[in-house]
């Protein structure tokens, strides 16, 4: 395991551990060499109990993957690494420490966000992807508890631990293997075939529909069963889970979801100007008892707009005026 302590290679104290997922853990350190707070990842050791030597080297890759994959990108809205090292046989990434909560943790709190809210939600994931798509990486596996919101506004994507480069010298995904989170992953992802970034785009689809309706597009008590839908049925329009829903966003939504890739937005871009009529829609009533100055605040501010919405990606014609210096409070509920 990594050490609690710094060493000359290991310039790290580690605080407390703050999170966990099916085979990692994040830990909160401290970088004595820079005096600023990192976050360290590493492989969970019961995740590696009783897996074979290969098995053990595959998540391995995988940690090493992510690093590689995060590492090379530059993009506000994705998460920094410092450093990808080993110390006493134990490969770490360190990145960047981000003070916030995941936008599923924001979900679980509000249920749902109004249209206008969860538009701009999307317009800074589909800047993300749009960077990482250029760059030749496919996340793989976008959902809200890989999307950071930090208290100053900003969306950030995590974990590119099951990434594909579509070209370089990293492990391939071996063919047929699922990876991603079945409730956002494309129909061609859970087939086993090949993706790209439209699989990404569908699930970023995936997640404005859950922060729209307040659940995902598809459910089922089964994995099996959910799988199934997911492939063979189209979800319901969101003008019928939620009042007040314009025909035009359950066309963005069905082209977003479509089950076909060649159905959907062919890039983050095509797909983030379809989302521009939303930015500045109307929001619906909110619903009582839910304290605002409890929940974080989506900002998009003048440094923030080039960023968040490139001109590849809206053009520069986003109403900007009205967006300068405007705070909208990210788990508004309806």
């Amino acid at each position: 395991m990594l050490p609690t302590s710094p060493t000359a290679s290991f310039p790290y104290r580690i605080l407390a551990k703050v999170g966990e997922g099916a085979m990692g853990e994040v830990h909160r350190a401290e970088d004595i060499e820079l005096g600023r707070p990192v976050a360290i990842k590493v492989v969970k050791p019961g995740y590696l109990a009783g897996l074979s030597d290969r098995e053990v080297q595959a998540a391995l890759q995988r940690l090493i993957q992510e690093a590689r994959a995060a590492a090379a990108l530059t993009h506000p809205g994705i998460t920094t690494v410092h450093r990808v090292g080993t110390e006493g046989g134990w490969p770490y990434i360190a990145m960047e420490w981000l003070d916030g909560r995941t936008l599923e943790a924001a979900l679980a709190t509000a249920r749902r966000l109004p249209l206008v809210q969860a538009a701009r939600v999307g317009v800074q994931l589909l800047a993300a992807l749009d960077a990482a798509h250029r760059a030749g990486i496919v996340h793989r596996d976008i959902k809200p508890g890989n999307l950071m919101v930090t208290r100053d506004g900003r969306l950030k994507v995590t974990d590119f631990g099951v990434a594909r480069l579509e070209a370089g010298a990293v492990a391939r995904t071996q063919a047929g293997l699922v990876l991603g989170t079945p409730q956002y992953a494309a129909p061609e992802q859970l087939a086993g075939r090949g993706v790209d970034g439209r699989a990404d785009l569908y699930a970023a689809g995936a997640v404005l529909y859950e922060a729209v309706v307040g659940r995902p597009p598809h459910q089922a008590t089964s994995v099996y069963e959910l799988m199934k839908r997911v492939v063979t049925e189209a979800p319901a329009p969101p003008s019928r889970q939620v009042a007040g829903l314009s025909p035009a966003f359950d066309a963005f939504m069905a082209r977003a979801l479509a089950r076909e890739p060649a159905d959907r937005f062919a890039t983050a871009a095509e797909m983030a100007r379809a989302l521009q009529p939303f930015l500045t829609e109307p929001t619906l009533p909110p619903a009582a008892g839910i304290p605002l100055r409890s929940l974080f605040a989506m900002r998009v501010a003048g440094d923030a707009v080039n960023s968040l919405t490139p001109a590849a990606v809206v053009g520069g014609e986003i109403l900007r005026a009205r967006l300068l210096s405007r705070y909208v409070p990210l788990g508004q509920a309806i």
